[in-house]
């Protein structure tokens, strides 16, 4: 292409073809400078520079400013003369361009037209090469803070570690604290402007080598100098921002839950921080601490889940879970009235409790497998008693919140499978009882309220285990269609009962039995325990005074003769 031949497109302002020639060299401005080589020399344009400056916005924290040279020839050139053309930036800014001509050159204003073509060109290169810069920087940063996001924090681990200055630094996980609650209060779009001005507010503390990484939500990770880590531990204790609520500004204080793991010269691998950076802030977040580093026992801990939760669809397969009967007791007669299914693990040979697998599969939603699983084991086991003989009673099953409310779940769909589930199993839907536990979140409330309602329209009872617990408890009595509760085994389990003890015990009960619902108490251990409550009012209990938990043919036997000889 010839000189004559660009210079008559531009005249023609055909820009998109000569664009088309600026694409061929990458969009790199090196390739601008061989693009129009040709036409500066034909024009004598000794420089060509740029100034591009973006204020900082609701995209970005910080100004955009800088400064390029496009083309620069072998001759001196003069700033007298100069051509400039500025053009209005997309975001609250603007991209100065100015071509120099030349000592001695005068252009004409023939001239000058086409280097205002040029320039055109030259800022539709600029902007695209922009965006294509742009569009790089963010998939490595948060669009809301513009700060790095998880694989630009490994980014810069990873230089850290090319540069060894690594060990410098704690790593750190952190987690607002209820922070939905907040969103909810001011609002999803304040809830935004709050993160974005947790970060600047956090950002503002950390030196300009430490880093602060926004790995999207309330969830924010950071490099902070080991000699910092005990002021930073304190700063999450407590940032303030500010929220604008019903037309005021008004201070908010943000706390964090952290996890931090203490970098060493042995840690070679991003991955490897970010997962111990994970399980730490798992495990601050899940025994309620300000912050937990990481240790070999949570790492043992991790790997143990992580096997469990690799073995818990076989286990389930292989009928692996077995239910167990702890029964429920008539403290006046010691006659048994109903017992609780609860599941057991047995695992070659080994007992494996609750407390170990329970928690591992609420968080991963294994949960509701186990909990029908355990209802359809229930009614078999009811067919085969009926066969037997056997006098039966109300067996409660669990059901957990995260079936009823977790991430997919529908109270209403959960209902039907129970209820298409006893069907199946021709059972009598008086000898089961779901049990469910009572929560203080609102919209939990709402779910819970329509799967017991469905259960009390099949004719199902429901029983609310922890009773007492929570913050709702006059509400789940006065609103929710329950047949039983079972008191909470941390109101007896006191060596002497307190006075107030004795008041929060005989108002439940006293209002249960005006509102016709069965009350029993769990975790009762001794007589004393079991003729106080019987002094109240409470005439059921369950607990190790009766029996612990039964694998089913010792259940079967206790249920054989019917109870206990044990009487108050």
């Amino acid at each position: 292409m010839t000189v004559d031949d660009i210079r008559e497109r531009i005249k023609k302002k055909d820009i998109e073809l000569y664009v088309q020639e600026l694409l061929q060299f990458e969009n790199t401005f090196d390739g601008f400078k061989k693009a129009i080589e040709p036409l500066a020399e034909r024009l004598k344009i000794g420089r060509v520079a740029g100034h591009l400056h973006i204020e900082a916005n609701i995209k970005s924290v910080q100004d955009e400013d800088r400064h390029d040279v496009f083309y620069a020839g072998d001759g001196l050139y003069s700033e007298k003369g100069k051509y400039q053309k500025t053009f209005q930036a997309v975001e609250n800014g603007y991209c100065e361009l100015t071509a120099f001509p030349y000592e001695n050159v005068e252009w004409s204003e023939e001239e000058k037209e086409d280097i205002a073509l040029l320039l055109e060109v030259l800022y539709l290169h600029v902007t695209r090469s922009r965006l294509i810069r742009k569009t790089r920087e963010y998939s490595y940063c948060n669009l809301i803070t513009m700060l790095p996001n998880s694989a630009g924090f490994v980014r810069i681990i990873q230089q850290h570690l090319q540069d060894q200055t690594i060990c410098q630094y704690n790593g750190f996980y952190f987690n607002l604290k209820s922070f939905g609650l907040l969103s909810y209060k001011y609002g999803g779009a304040e809830g935004d402007l709050m993160i974005k001005r947790y970060a600047v507010a956090v950002r503002k503390w950390l030196a300009e080598d430490e880093t602060l990484a926004h790995l999207g939500g309330d969830n924010f990770m950071a490099l902070v100098k080991k000699s910092r880590t005990a002021e930073f531990l304190h700063l999450l204790e407590k940032v303030e921002v500010t929220a604008k609520y019903m037309g005021r500004v008004v201070p908010v204080y943000i706390a964090a839950a952290a996890g931090a793991y203490e970098i060493t010269a042995k840690d070679r691998d991003p991955g490897n921080i970010m997962n111990g950076l994970s399980i730490a802030v798992s495990y601050a977040r899940q025994h309620k601490l300000p912050y937990a580093f990481l240790t070999d026992k949570m790492l043992e801990e991790t790997v143990d889940v992580q096997r469990m939760e690799q073995m818990l669809p076989e286990a389930l397969e292989k009928r692996e879970f077995q239910v167990y009967y702890q029964p429920k007791v008539d403290i006046r007669t010691g006659q048994i009235v109903g017992t609780e299914a609860l599941a057991r693990w047995i695992h070659n040979g080994e007992v494996i409790q609750p407390f170990r697998f329970i928690p591992t599969m609420e968080r991963n939603g294994f949960i509701i497998h186990l909990d029908l699983y355990i209802l359809k084991r229930v009614c078999e086991a009811i067919n085969e008693w009926i066969e037997k003989g056997y006098k039966l009673v109300p067996i409660s099953v669990n059901i957990s919140r995260n079936d009823i409310s977790g991430v997919g779940h529908d109270p209403r769909m959960l209902a039907e499978r129970i209820i298409r589930i006893i069907k199946e199993y021709d059972i009598d839907p008086k000898y089961i009882i779901i049990e469910v536990t009572e929560t203080t979140e609102a919209s939990e409330q709402k779910d819970l309220y329509d799967f017991i309602k469905n259960m009390s329209e099949a004719g199902i009872a429901t029983s609310i285990d922890d009773f007492g617990t929570g913050c709702s408890t006059l509400s789940v009595l006065r609103d929710f269609p329950v047949n039983e509760i079972k008191i909470d085994r941390s109101f007896i389990n006191h060596e002497a009962f307190s006075t107030q003890d004795q008041i929060i015990i005989k108002s439940i009960i006293q209002m249960a039995r005006q509102l016709n619902l069965n009350v029993i108490t769990e975790g009762v251990e001794t007589e004393e325990q079991a003729r106080f409550l019987l002094e109240l009012g409470c005439n059921h209990a369950q607990g190790y005074l009766y029996d612990k938990p039964l694998e089913q043919s010792a259940f079967e036997s206790r249920l054989s003769v019917g109870g206990y000889d044990r009487k108050i």
